[in-house]
């Protein structure tokens, strides 16, 4: 560290000092019920002032996402670059970004983020002046390390592999509700996931061969880009083919497939991930013949999905596309199912907006969900 950057450092930190510590006491906050002890997602145990909670801000991919369902978003001091257009944005596809691009641009850089610079700019970070941080840093010691560097509580939260189903998902929700004073909110959210994951629990098993493909992570992809056990199809009771492909047994989520692997296994239906898809667009016109060898393009069995993945995973999203996909390979279960409908409930659950008909115009979105044929998609 130079030396202008360690002096101030120093100097940020007494700053901070005054109006926030990390081991607040009951005399210093005036109200004996406002400090508490929470115990984070890495089972860190952490004292806040909750008092001295509001000039948030969110580190990693999925944190700021996080907090954007439970956290008053007006009260951000500061985003990554990735969350301030146009840096990172692009044309991906992310509803809780999409909700509050006008709050998040005028807000000050706290770091580059996105997927390859997952470690904390303390410069920026200090800058900022927040009195506490939500982190989604794997690492325990980056988080322990910038608490005690910064003096301020630093929270972990977490996903798991199911995203939105998962129990971290759940425990990362209350967390935030109870620190930032939303536990009703935290509650309600909470909730209506659980009632979508029951409901969707009572399908029985469908098991025609599915295949989902064009799955961004850490970049685009094309058809050969899939999912193990991807949480969509698993929870909408259906199979991905390639769950059951030998060479993938021990995979973990994002797998490649060999093409001629792809087209032997002769899916009956295939479902088109938008992050991907103009990746397999342009491969399939330089190569029409051999992914028109496949009965499930040959007879338009391909349905469009949107994107599952935008730093991190879309949770939305992927409540959205699982009642799609179930909706599909369950059709007699879902005979009044609009996903227009359905999409807009979810939304409106999350982030208090409906906005399927502004999601359907992402370039990533193609129109939205719906079945295409391949030839007729490369034409319009």
């Amino acid at each position: 560290m130079n030396k202008t950057l360690k002096y101030f450092l120093i100097f940020s930190q007494v700053g901070l000092l005054m109006s926030c510590t990390s081991t607040p006491t009951p005399s210093q906050s005036g109200d004996e019920g406002n400090i508490i002890t929470v115990t984070d997602l890495q089972n860190r145990e952490i004292t806040i002032d909750k008092t001295k909670v509001d000039r948030p801000i969110c580190l990693g991919a999925g944190a700021l996402r996080l907090y954007s369902y439970v956290g008053d978003v007006n009260k951000l001091v500061g985003v990554e670059d990735i969350d301030k257009a146009p840096f990172g944005v692009g044309t991906a596809l992310r509803p809780y970004y999409h909700v509050n691009k006008d709050i998040f641009k005028n807000l000050p850089s706290i770091g580059v983020g996105g997927p390859k610079n997952q470690a904390p700019e303390k410069e920026k970070i200090i800058s900022a002046r927040p009195n506490i941080i939500i982190s989604i840093y794997s690492n325990p010691e980056v988080n322990a390390q910038l608490q005690k560097d910064l003096n301020i509580p630093v929270v972990a939260v977490a996903h798991s592999d199911n995203a939105v189903f998962g129990e971290e998902f759940a425990k990362s929700i209350t967390l935030l509700g109870k620190i930032f004073n939303k536990e009703e909110r935290a509650t309600e959210l909470n909730n209506y996931v659980k009632a979508q994951k029951d409901e969707l629990a009572k399908l029985e098993m469908n098991n025609d061969k599915n295949y989902v493909g064009c799955i961004g992570n850490w970049g685009s992809t094309n058809l050969l880009g899939s999912s193990v056990h991807y949480p969509v199809l698993d929870f909408a009771k259906t199979k991905n083919i390639v769950d059951d492909m030998a060479e993938f047994i021990h995979a973990k989520a994002q797998v490649t497939l060999e093409k001629e692997k792809l087209v032997a296994a002769q899916p009956d239906r295939i479902f088109l991930d938008g992050a991907g898809l103009s990746g397999f667009l342009a491969d399939y016109k330089n190569d029409s013949e051999t992914y028109d060898a496949m009965n499930a393009i040959k007879n338009g069995e391909t349905y469009i999905l949107l994107p599952y993945n935008a730093y991190y995973t879309n949770l939305e999203i992927q409540i959205i596309s699982t009642y799609y996909v179930a909706s599909v390979t369950h059709p007699t279960n879902f005979v009044d199912f609009d996903i227009k409908t359905k999409a807009n409930e979810v939304t409106k659950k999350f982030l208090g907006k409906e906005i399927y008909d502004e999601m359907k115009e992402y370039s990533t979105a193609y129109g939205g969900y719906r079945k295409v044929n391949i030839k007729d998609l490369i034409s319009e």
